[in-house]
């Protein structure tokens, strides 16, 4: 780390948090807004319900919006690893 605060300075401690920060937001923003919909379709009434179910909803609704949003950002996680290891692209078209 020293070493490479001498040769590129402080900024390079920071060269992949923008497209860390780039992955993470449709991430979030998906997961949280999943987990706001299907918890308005599974009310979690503390009246009726008893914890169990309560319980069981909650990491139902968890489950289903964290693997969607897995599921539909993880074209952009694979983009955002070829720019961390910055391939030279031209490799692959020459087979």
């Amino acid at each position: 780390m020293k070493k490479m605060i001498i040769q590129n300075g402080i900024k390079s401690l920071y060269s992949g948090y923008f497209i860390a920060n780039l992955g993470m937001a449709p991430y979030l923003a998906f997961s949280f807004a999943t987990y706001d919909s299907l918890s308005q379709i599974f009310p979690q009434n503390e009246v009726n319900n008893s914890n169990l179910e309560i319980i069981i909803k909650t990491i139902g609704v968890g489950t289903i919006s964290g693997m969607s949003a897995s599921f539909l950002t993880y074209p952009l996680d694979t983009i955002r690893f070829f720019f961390y290891l910055d391939i030279d692209y031209s490799y692959y078209y020459y087979y």
